[in-house]
């Protein structure tokens, strides 16, 4: 994705302070407590993903739409290739099942489908692989192109709405916790030459480029603005709730695919890889589906690379129950466009919101400009590590890390200029530890250490229960950096569990606008206070 030269200049003299002082910090740290004990404890174990052996493909399939050959009934070769997607992953599953690696090439062209490629039980380690040959250019899509439309005033025009889709209901355990507005609770979208139209719920309540599907007349209301004509206009409405799912597999590839336009409702994804081992999605694009981007549930061994998950309506990536997972060079940026439609901004969506992680590595991912949290680090993640990470101008907290046994290690990483939250916000989290991060100019706090005094959490994979407290943190060579006078450098409850078992050593605060920088309770501290109140940070440096 591109940035802008703004947002260069603002986060890049960051990342460069981290530079310098990492050059002033030896590579012994030192404790800089009085309690032996204090501190996080450290991931134990390194995750190592996904690992497929594609020498072992035996066959290769062929599906081009665009060729005059195309047909469901070909044998699959180049020359006469399958017109859909899902006649080549058919064929490629039967191969996986008699021990046969197959490769599906999938050429330029967009496939208006829904890949299920359901678990049958007999699945083989052979290599499974959907690959488009031409990166970005290869795209699978939950909508249909709409013709025939009726002009009923200038810019204004209907066409027949055979759909009655209705409010989405509240997922389990959303009832009385979140309130949804209706415009969130919808699933209807359409574009135009590739742009989103605005939808609204009212026909009164109509403006340029946006529309009105009306479930009692059976009509759409689509209204054109004056830089946009139907004359010669592409109109893609969304009609499938899923693009591809995938279950139960084995030395699975997706490979250089977008996935686009599928209208999953709330709590739903559009692409989901479930049940599955040792699988590698690389070089993908998730864009402008209705909520999640990418459901992953229940896998293990999986890697995700140089992955892009942006504009989708609530959350790009969401990862629950996984062992040994990588997320290497990703990228989950301006999502939640339809929470923020209706004001759900902290409730489950977040550009990437992973849970329940036994072994973890998320490196060189970006977060930006999502209309919720950046990550979000949600129930149950043991042995996590995050390393350089950048979490910026992001409405929520830039990182947020609840109800987690730990350890969890987040390194390297520039978190800056998160609007309505925390840097880093920590709720029942044990064993965590910040090294060498960046994080500054967050609308609230840098660091926010929250939540309830004890909370359970129970190990998806055990059973077992365990009380999780904020305790053993260990926050060390950070710096962390308040711009105005309303922003704390760190705010914790006034919980001996924190403030006891911290360790903090070699870090530098800096707050404008005053000497209390850190609030305890409710009571706002100096930087010698602090030191005195936690016992740690003394070989730290603070700075106005």
């Amino acid at each position: 994705m591109k940035r802008s030269h703004l947002l260069v200049v603002i986060v890049a003299p960051v990342v460069l302070a981290v530079v310098i002082f990492s050059c002033m910090v030896s590579s012994k740290q030192s404790r800089g407590d009085n309690n032996p004990s204090a501190g996080a404890a450290q991931p134990q174990a390194t995750a190592s993903g996904a690992s497929i052996d594609e020498t072992k493909v035996q066959q290769t399939l062929f599906v081009n739409n665009q060729s005059p050959a195309a047909s469901d009934s070909n044998p699959g070769t180049e020359a006469k290739p399958f017109l859909t997607v899902s006649q080549g992953a058919r064929v490629a599953q039967a191969n996986n099942e008699k021990g046969i690696g197959t490769k599906v090439y999938i050429e330029p062209g967009v496939y208006r489908e829904t890949v299920s490629i359901p678990q049958s039980g007999k699945e083989t380690t052979a290599p499974f692989v959907l690959e488009g040959t031409d990166r970005g250019d290869v795209i699978l899509a939950g909508s249909d192109v709409w013709t025939g439309w009726q002009t009923i005033a200038p810019n204004l025009y209907q066409h027949p709405w055979p759909y009655h889709w209705g409010l989405a209901p509240y997922p389990q355990g959303w009832t009385g916790n979140t309130q949804l507005q209706d415009i969130v609770r919808r699933r209807e979208m359409i574009y135009v030459n590739g742009h989103p139209m605005t939808q609204v719920l009212a026909y009164s309540a109509l403006t340029d480029y946006s529309f009105f599907a009306d479930e009692n007349a059976n009509q759409v209301y689509l209204q054109l603005g004056s830089n946009m004509t139907m004359n010669g206009a592409t109109v893609e409405v969304a009609t499938r709730a899923q693009v591809l799912v995938a279950q139960g597999k084995k030395s699975f590839i997706l490979r250089d695919l977008v996935f686009r336009h599928g209208n999953a409702a709330v709590d739903d994804s559009s692409i989901q890889v479930s049940n599955s081992d040792n699988v590698l999605i690389e070089g993908c694009t998730f864009e402008w589906n209705n909520w999640i981007g990418l459901g992953l549930t229940t896998d293990s061994n999986m890697t995700l690379h140089d992955n892009t998950s942006s504009r989708n309506g609530s959350s790009g990536f969401d990862v629950y129950n996984m062992k040994n997972l990588v997320l290497d060079t990703n990228e989950t940026s301006f999502n939640n466009w339809r929470g923020a439609r209706g004001n759900f901004y902290g409730w489950s969506v977040a550009g990437s919101k992973l849970g329940g992680i036994h072994t973890g590595l998320v490196k060189n991912y970006t977060a930006t400009a999502n209309r919720a949290r950046g990550l979000w680090l949600d129930y149950d993640n043991t042995n996590l590590t995050v390393d350089g990470v950048t979490l910026v101008w992001n409405f929520n907290d830039g990182l947020f890390i609840e109800a987690n046994v730990g350890p969890i290690l987040i390194e390297n990483s520039t978190i800056s200029n998160n609007q309505n939250g925390a840097g880093v916000a920590g709720a029942n989290s044990s064993d965590v530890t910040l090294l060498n991060n960046a994080l500054s100019g967050n609308g609230i706090e840098q660091i926010l250490i929250t939540g309830d005094l004890h909370r359970t959490v129970t190990n998806w994979e055990t059973n077992a229960q365990q009380d999780v407290q904020a305790t053993r943190w260990t926050i060390q060579g950070n710096t962390c950096t308040s711009q105005g006078p309303s922003e704390a450098l760190l705010i914790t409850q006034n919980w001996p569990p924190f403030l006891t078992t911290l360790l903090a050593a070699n870090n530098i605060w800096t707050k404008s606008g005053g000497q209390q920088a850190f609030e305890v309770g409710s009571s706002w501290l100096t930087f010698a206070q602090w030191q005195g109140t936690v016992h740690t940070d003394t070989t730290s440096v603070f700075n106005q």
